[in-house]
């Protein structure tokens, strides 16, 4: 999106905010039987990476990994000085991956063999996001910077009026 302070105005920073919230869930052997083998586990994992810009022609970003409950989650830029018309993108990131385990079971008595699978899953929710762009009004010159350069552009015409003559 675009971005233009009112006139009068700079944009000297932003901030957001959200709430993230995830689960991961990963079932294991639990059996100390020793006809039963863990072949590979089971695995989940969840990722939010929020990118804002720099204001600078980059970006700034904020990320968290394997979130389980409600989470905090801010991204703050309080250094910038932009007057005119920006874009402004946002970009957000979410990522889950969740794999089963497998067990084998094996009675060498009976020689029955059969394999099962252990659950895995998750989640990841993003909520209540929040935007916010701080603007200040633009510095205005001091009179005594009017004064100076009044008397420069005085100089440059003095100047040119006895370069004439």
């Amino acid at each position: 999106m675009d971005l233009t302070p009112k006139a009068g105005y700079r944009i000297t920073g932003f901030s957001f905010s959200a709430t993230v919230s995830g689960s991961l869930y990963t079932s294991t052997l639990n059996t100390s039987d020793p006809r039963y083998h863990l072949d590979s586990p089971a695995y989940a994992a969840n990722t939010v990476t929020v990118f804002l810009p720099d204001g600078k022609g980059g970006f700034t970003q904020t990320h968290l990994d394997n979130v389980t409950a409600a989470t905090p989650l801010s991204l703050e830029r309080h250094d910038l000085s932009i007057l005119g018309t920006t874009q402004f993108d946002f970009d957000t990131r979410v990522f889950t991956q969740s794999q089963y385990g497998q067990y084998t079971f094996y009675d060498p008595d009976t020689q029955d063999i059969w394999s099962s699978k252990l659950p895995a899953s998750a989640s990841l929710s993003l909520s209540n996001p929040t935007l916010t762009i701080y603007t200040a009004l633009a510095p205005v010159p001091e009179p005594a910077t009017w004064a100076m350069l009044l008397a420069g552009v005085g100089i440059v015409g003095v100047a040119r009026r006895r370069r004439q003559s």
